[in-house]
């Protein structure tokens, strides 16, 4: 097992950029260890898109709370590219739940669609009477029909009576979801 680790973390260093992201992604599925997380944290300032964004990603299924700052540093960068952004935003929740709420709210302001969309989706998975409230919200008056879509999709995984009870009451109430 630690040969496998050994070897796994020698591609991290790898010329290819594709086998150094399939390198980062293994790693978080493995249990986690300082070193990983180290390793995994200085990927996010690879050259490659695809090594930074499976790094993020790796990150947050490993939820070390050494990795947040970094993470949060990535998902407030505007400069860097959005897959990269999205991948850390729903990492952040992995780690803190509540840390990452008021990040994901602001998120929710962004112009770039696939931002704002990330941040529903990341809300959803924390679920809560907060994101209940802020995704009904969303589905209410959101200009963007995939955007609502989101929202309500990330509504019905939350598993939670008051989703259901408002879900009720916006379909009986004529033209509250603009289609």
């Amino acid at each position: 097992l630690q040969a496998e680790k050994v070897l796994v973390l020698q591609y991290l260093r790898h010329p290819n950029a594709h086998l150094r992201g399939i390198a980062a992604e293994v790693l978080g599925k493995r249990p986690a260890d300082e070193m990983v997380v180290l390793y995994l944290v200085g990927m996010l300032k690879d050259e490659s898109l695809e090594v930074r964004q499976c790094s993020a990603s790796a990150l947050g299924d490993l939820k070390p709370q050494i990795a947040w700052e970094p993470l949060r540093k990535l998902v407030e960068n505007k400069d860097e590219h959005i897959q990269v952004r999205q991948s850390a935003l729903l990492a952040l929740p992995k780690i803190s739940k509540e840390a990452a709420l008021p990040i994901l709210l602001e998120r929710l302001q962004e112009n770039d669609l696939a931002i704002r969309n990330s941040a529903i989706q990341a809300i959803g998975e924390i679920g809560g009477k907060v994101a209940i409230q802020t995704l009904l919200a969303i589905l209410r008056g959101d200009p963007s029909r995939e955007t609502r879509q989101i929202a309500l999709n990330s509504l019905i995984h939350i598993k939670d009576p008051l989703v259901a009870e408002a879900l009720v009451q916006m379909a009986l109430q004529p033209g509250s979801v603009e289609s």
